[in-house]
């Protein structure tokens, strides 16, 4: 049959079509709701594991909240905790970095509004930002680095540019060797890799809610000797966000973390260790109790769609008998309407996916809480084929009952 026909035969349907239309619209939406959310729970878990030493590491907290103002020694305490580190045996690396003063996006003619970080939800930062790492953070995360990356030396030279990686979102515009320069001339950064991951570092205390992600920032390499001019305000937030990770998965953490909280206290600093499991369990325990109410909820919507679709096509059946009595007079067979009742399923449910991808993407920005939405293939796309196979369960029973009908019936039964 021809496709201006099927198009027609929909179009004398408009009132019927658009309200099926509106019903397909609202259940891809939630199909998409739920395919997102459950995308970020297995992606959550995966980097929160990846990225911090969960099982086999301590992260460090401020115990008694202590002002930053009054605290004279912190960068000696600072360089004194870092030594006990590199002669304590237990210890198989730990992570810390320097905030570094963020860039000018309009500076470096870089148009940062589409590379920033789409991880959290909040406004467009008015720099690109940058953390300077030391080899050994970089000895970490160089797995994930394309490219030639930072060398040895760059964390103990300075020469006439400054090399940088960038994060993620930047690799589509910028090539590794690429010199980016200041309008003044004064700052020169020389790309030497790029990020093939959102990494995710610690921001502060909180592992969860102040994770914070690379993809929109710059890694500059730290010489461990700039930390001693280092002001004490910089020092308290190395220790803010500084995890430690231990080599032997036998030792007792226990007493292994209370020995470094009592290192810290020897030193004169109120922080102390804690563990990446009791923050991230609160957390996830909520997003199993949003995980319950999206499956009850999309189970719901599944049944009713189901429903909804099964018996508009039925309706559709009995209100034109006498349309599908002049088609079978004219030739059709059997075939050919299931053919029509199945283009006119799918047409509505591939035009209600078109319409709901600019809706989800404008309305469900936030997957759960602060947590921005990741729009990929793996939701979007399993949103489509779940509601394809909804619709296509939904056509048995109206399909069996084009079967079943007898023309001789539909054409003598519309006698006025």
């Amino acid at each position: 049959m021809k496709f201006t026909f099927l198009v027609k035969y929909m179009y004398n349907k408009k009132k019927y079509v658009f309200l099926l239309l509106l019903q397909t619209i609202l259940y891809i939406y939630f199909l998409m709701n739920f395919f997102s959310f459950m995308l970020f729970k297995q992606n959550y878990i995966e980097d929160y594991n990846k990225y911090y030493p969960v099982h086999d590491g301590f992260r460090l907290v401020d115990s008694k909240s202590g002002q930053i103002g009054n605290i004279e020694n912190t960068t000696k305490i600072l360089f004194k905790f870092l030594d006990y580190l590199d002669h304590n045996s237990n210890v198989e690396n730990y992570r810390f970095y320097v905030q570094h003063s963020d860039y000018n996006g309009d500076d470096l003619n870089i148009d940062y509004s589409k590379y920033y970080s789409k991880y959290q939800s909040g406004d467009v930062p008015q720099g690109i930002p940058a953390i300077e790492i030391d080899h050994i953070y970089y000895d970490i995360i160089k797995k994930y680095v394309s490219g030639p990356g930072l060398q040895d030396s760059d964390f103990h030279k300075n020469t006439d540019y400054t090399p940088i990686i960038m994060g993620k979102s930047f690799s589509k515009d910028y090539k590794v060797g690429q010199v980016l320069t200041s309008k003044d001339k004064k700052t020169k950064l020389k790309v030497v890799g790029f990020l093939k991951e959102n990494v995710l570092i610690l921001s502060n205390a909180d592992s969860v809610y102040n994770s914070r992600s690379l993809e929109g920032s710059f890694i500059l390499p730290l010489d461990r000797n700039e930390l001693l001019s280092a002001d004490a305000s910089t020092a308290f937030n190395v220790l803010g966000h500084f995890s430690i990770q231990f080599n032997d998965k036998k030792i007792d953490y226990k007493a292994a973390s209370d020995q470094i909280t009592s290192e810290l206290n020897a030193l004169g600093s109120t922080f102390s260790t804690t563990n990446f499991y009791d923050v991230y369990n609160n957390f996830m325990n909520m997003v199993g109790g949003q995980l319950k109410f999206e499956i009850f909820r999309t189970t719901i919507l599944t049944i009713l769609s189901f429903g909804a679709l099964c018996l508009s096509l039925l309706y559709s059946i009995n209100t034109r008998k006498r349309d599908i009595g002049v088609l079978y007079a004219l030739g059709a067979r059997s075939k050919n309407i299931i053919f029509i009742l199945c283009f006119e399923a799918v047409m509505v449910n591939l035009i209600g996916y078109l319409i709901c991808i600019p809706l989800y993407m404008h309305f469900g920005k936030e997957v759960f809480l602060i947590f921005l939405t990741d729009y990929s293939v793996k939701n979007m796309g399993a949103a489509f084929i779940a509601s394809l196979i909804i619709c296509a369960i939904s056509l048995i029973i109206p399909c069996y009952k084009i079967i079943k009908l007898n023309p001789r019936n539909l054409i003598g039964g519309f006698r006025e």
